[in-house]
């Protein structure tokens, strides 16, 4: 029997490479979707290829509140969500306009808030035992320069996942979090064609190399399904590593000389 098999799941961010991806994913699976993006139904259908046609899609704004809770309120019988939206901003800290603060801060903090809460008032009730799994990021995690809104919104994400796991284990819903790393998207793309680029993942990340959408769709499958039926209020990265290796070493010839370092003072 597949994982989802007749289960409803709500995937935000559909348009997305990681929301086509575990759409595509889920589908196979057995579950009955309902995608959602701000993006046309023509850049949804363009990013899913050759992935199932008979998935529903609605346009949505995942900061209208209105707009959010009339999706939810489409799907009586869900059984999951997953929210894969969300922006960014490249740009000095000294040089972030309170406008751009605000937009990334309203889509990605406040709109993860308002999806969650919608779909936690309908599973408490429907009385659905169901799971919810929000999307974060490395960047939420450690310092990243040039992303003081982007990290702030999605540091702001594991503490709401957090909250809401205590809150919603009343009612039997379990809430977890990804945080992705370096993953090859559309998005992304660009930069994979910098060689420069693809010399340093091997150098940061202790598994030599960037992600693929299918890594991250794999755990967020995991998660809403009953594989994971003990586990909520977690953050899971899928970076190959690099969290790790960040925080307790550097690469190449900087990590040879801390050694050496170590061991004369040892």
């Amino acid at each position: 029997m597949s994982l989802l098999e007749d289960r409803t799941i709500v995937v935000a961010g559909a348009a997305g490479g990681l929301g086509a991806e575990i759409v595509r994913l889920f589908a196979a699976e057995g579950a009955r979707i309902l995608a959602a993006d701000l993006a046309p139904e023509e850049a949804f259908r363009e990013a899913l290829g050759e992935g199932p046609p008979a998935v529903d899609y609605r346009r949505l704004d995942l900061t209208d509140p209105d707009a959010v809770t009339a999706l939810f309120e489409s799907a009586p019988d869900l059984d999951g969500f997953v929210n894969c939206t969300g922006i960014r901003e490249v740009q000095p800290a000294l040089e972030l306009s309170l406008e751009e603060w605000r937009r990334v801060l309203d889509v990605n903090l406040t709109g993860t808030f308002l999806a969650c809460q919608a779909a936690g008032r309908v599973m408490k009730r429907e009385g659905t035992r169901g799971a919810l799994v929000t999307m974060t990021s490395v960047s939420g995690m450690v310092g990243v320069a040039a992303r003081a809104a982007y990290s702030a919104s999605k540091a702001g994400v594991i503490g709401l996942m957090r909250n809401l796991a205590v809150e919603f284990a009343e009612f039997g819903v379990r809430v977890n979090t990804i945080a992705p790393g370096q993953i090859r998207t559309p998005l992304t793309e660009p930069y994979w064609q910098d060689e420069s680029f693809r010399a340093g993942l091997a150098e940061t990340i202790p598994l030599g190399r960037g992600g693929e959408p299918a890594d991250v769709s794999t755990v967020a499958l995991f998660l809403v399904s009953d594989l994971s039926r003990y586990m909520t209020g977690t953050v899971l990265p899928v970076d190959g590593g690099w969290v790790i290796y960040k925080s307790f070493a550097l690469p190449g010839a900087a990590s040879e000389a801390y050694l050496r370092r170590q061991r004369t003072d040892g």
